[in-house]
């Protein structure tokens, strides 16, 4: 799953625990 923050940094995100995997 992709999130962006609120300060437009894109991540990668665990789709299961929603914890940030790593920047895009």
């Amino acid at each position: 799953a992709h999130k962006i923050l609120e300060n437009g940094e894109k991540v990668r995100s665990c789709k299961k625990c929603g914890e940030i995997i790593d920047k895009v």
